[in-house]
């Protein structure tokens, strides 16, 4: 779900002509590399969880958790700094061509803040994950990328925004993903699964 949801983005973004796409390729490479450590820390919380509710241990996972969010956020923290601070120098790594770096840094920053809602988003989806819940990942599976995706298309298509607008796409769906996981695992709906 999550290639056919990065395809159908980059051909929502490859109607606004080759230089948008181009910069929206190198704000991806960017963006990538800010989730490295997050997608580690995910995978980990995913088993933990699991781990826990193996071993009938139910109550820690609200600690846990917040423990994870903060070493994610301390483990992504000089990437976002070093990206906030000298976007310029980061994206001199992927281009040469001022006009690319140009049209790219609004996007940059962008996806540097939104990692900041990537975090705790994705410790909650890997936490409902780590409870065996297939339908409830699922569901967050295809909402989340529906959300993300039609902003996407109103802020390229219908609006013709700039590309860090476009990118405010994932802001919209990283808040969906949290909002959905927190309440779903608020709820307690994980407490009928065995694990």
């Amino acid at each position: 779900i999550e290639t056919v949801r990065w395809l159908v983005f980059f051909v929502i973004v490859a109607q606004l002509g080759e230089q948008v796409l181009g910069a929206a390729n190198i704000v991806f490479s960017c963006y990538a590399l800010l989730l490295i450590p997050l997608d580690g820390v995910s995978e980990t919380t995913c088993s933990m969880v699991s781990n826990l509710l193996g071993q009938r241990r139910p109550k820690i996972l609200g600690t846990f958790l917040s423990r994870a969010i903060a070493l994610t956020y301390l483990t992504v923290a000089p990437l976002l700094v070093a990206a906030l601070a000298f976007p310029d120098h980061v994206l001199a790594i992927f281009t040469s061509e001022p006009q690319m770096a140009g049209t790219a840094l609004g996007g940059l920053l962008v996806v540097a803040l939104v990692t900041l809602i990537a975090v705790p988003g994705e410790m909650f989806f890997s936490a409902v994950a780590g409870t065996g819940d297939t339908k409830a990942i699922m569901t967050i599976q295809l909402i989340l990328p529906s959300c993300a995706l039609g902003y996407a298309y109103f802020a390229a298509i219908v609006r013709e925004l700039p590309l860090g607008y476009i990118w405010l796409s994932e802001a919209v769906g990283w808040s969906v993903c949290l909002l959905l996981s927190w309440l779903w695992f608020r709820s307690g709906r994980w407490r009928r699964l065995t694990v």
